[in-house]
């Protein structure tokens, strides 16, 4: 079980002027080191060298031994509400203000993975967002999902209320594929 300590370490100067042959080795030596020191709380964020950051971090994950693993927790910024596309609030008939900086998906593209989101949502009676979120928990991360108001508040904490079966999150996975921003 992962244990979330008192220091995380930020990655974004991972990808500051990255060069894959210049500087991986040395990304390698400090992440030993870290394992070595028992630090295994990272920070990151798909916007640190747009998703190299967590690149780098998969790859050095698949190079730890399993124990080392097994401790990590990764703090990562994505948006799993996908700026509000994932929440229901928005359609291909309705879709979200432009200028958006992440998740430009058009949204008619979304709509398999938003109808198959509906139907999950009105199954336990919880809202669209509620069922973004859950599926972030099934994959074993902590969702960071935004809330501007009360309301969104409380349609984030349903989240809570209920779990995905398998079955659930693979369908969710098949109709889901990697976005732009």
């Amino acid at each position: 079980m992962s244990v979330i300590k008192t220091l995380a370490l930020g990655t974004k100067q991972h990808v500051w002027d990255y060069q894959e042959d210049r500087d991986y080795e040395n990304l390698k030596e400090t992440w030993k080191a870290c394992e070595e020191l028992g630090l295994s709380f990272f920070d990151t964020a798909e916007i640190y060298g747009k998703g190299e950051s967590e690149r780098i971090i998969g790859r050095l994950l698949r190079d730890s031994s399993e124990e080392y693993r097994k401790k990590v927790v990764i703090a990562t910024k994505y948006s799993p509400l996908g700026q509000g596309r994932l929440t229901g609030k928005y359609s291909a008939a309705n879709p979200p203000p432009a200028g958006r900086r992440f998740s430009n998906m058009p949204m008619a593209e979304l709509e398999p993975l938003l109808e198959t989101m509906r139907g999950i949502a009105k199954k336990y009676d919880v809202p669209v967002s509620a069922v973004a979120l859950n599926w972030v928990i099934a994959k074993g991360a902590i969702p960071l999902g935004g809330a501007k108001n009360r309301q969104q508040a409380e349609q984030n904490a349903k989240a809570l209320t209920f779990t995905l079966t398998p079955e659930e999150v693979e369908e969710l996975a098949s109709k889901s594929f990697k976005g732009k921003t």
